[in-house]
């Protein structure tokens, strides 16, 4: 072949195969046997959720090592999330409606951006969290915030 040919080298395609396998496998592959899946229903005084909510749940690992918190939107009270670590959690919940009211931004020096003033419904006792242990999928995993 011509010296300065564009021709590919056999060896550069099966690295490119090979770093994209061990890519794959090293990354997908361990992040899912590591975590297990839970969903269900998350409800205000045996109530769903108003429709008006903006409502997040938060499962926080509480040992170093464990693996990376995973916080999925609440939808219609039900809630989807994968790749939960197992073991000892907090579980927090964020849920917000608007007042309606507007507030200027403290920390801006001209009083502008005004932001939505928000509602916090998480009853007072759910609002540092709760601790659950978790060893294998829930798909039943409801949360009745009394």
């Amino acid at each position: 072949m011509p010296e300065g040919s564009a021709a590919p080298r056999k060896g550069g395609i099966w690295v490119c195969i090979l770093l994209t396998i061990s890519w794959m496998v090293g990354c997908g592959g361990q992040q899912t046997s590591f975590g297990v899946r839970l969903a269900g229903r998350v409800t205000l005084q045996g109530q769903p959720l108003p429709p008006e909510v903006d409502a997040r749940i938060r499962f926080m690992p509480t040992a170093p090592g464990q693996g990376q918190p995973v916080e999925v939107q609440i939808v219609n009270s039900q809630y989807q999330a994968s790749n939960v670590p197992k073991g000892k959690l907090i579980v927090l919940w964020y849920i917000t409606r608007p007042t309606g009211q507007l507030r200027i931004d403290p920390n801006s020096p001209d009083g502008y951006p005004k932001e939505a003033v928000r509602e916090n419904l998480v009853p007072e006792r759910y609002r540092q969290g709760i601790p659950l242990e978790v060893s294998a999928d829930n798909l039943e995993l409801n949360f009745d915030l009394r």
